[in-house]
């Protein structure tokens, strides 16, 4: 690490399963602060060992998330909505374009949504902004009268089941 720099203190990466914010380095350890306020102190044999994501590098960062519509809806227009709700959001960058496709065909439609933002040219936090995209999502889908579905699947088993009493 002290020939090849693959981040500096203030850069966010992620190692193992630790990530956060870089606040100190020293030749031994390297200690990040997580986004719940955790201290957490690396050793550096486990950075240069294993891959390490660098968030601070690209700025630009993709962003998903899924929503399903019910078969009756028109899902043309449920993905006009989204995109329209989408580009609406100032944070959410036009290019590269944002996209919504059809994810999978179980019960419901379920749509996947992809946007794009600059996590450094930003005012709000990433969890705001995922918020904005879905809560804005939600009430246009809702204005245009689709109806997002929440369903639970449950499996019964028919299968009979012996038990054994002790007396």
């Amino acid at each position: 690490m002290a020939f090849n720099r693959p981040f500096k203190i203030g850069d966010i990466i992620q190692s193992e399963e630790f990530t956060g914010t870089i606040t100190s380095m020293d030749f031994r350890t390297t200690n990040i602060r997580t986004v719940e306020g955790y201290d957490v102190f690396i050793p550096n044999s486990i950075i240069i060992n294993n891959p390490l994501t660098n968030y601070s590098y690209d700025s630009l960062r993709r962003f998903d998330f899924t929503i399903q519509i019910d078969y009756t809806n028109d899902i043309d227009k449920a993905k006009s909505l989204l995109m329209d709700s989408i580009l609406s959001i100032k944070e959410v960058l036009k290019d590269p374009k944002p996209l919504v496709v059809i994810d999978e065909l179980t019960t419901s439609a379920r749509l996947k949504v992809y946007y794009w933002m600059d996590v450094l040219d930003t005012e709000k936090t990433i969890l705001e902004v995922k918020s904005d995209v879905i809560e804005k999502g939600r009430k246009k889908l809702n204005e245009g009268g689709i109806n997002i579905t929440d369903l639970t699947q449950i499996k019964i088993m028919n299968d009979s089941l012996t038990l054994k009493v002790n007396s």
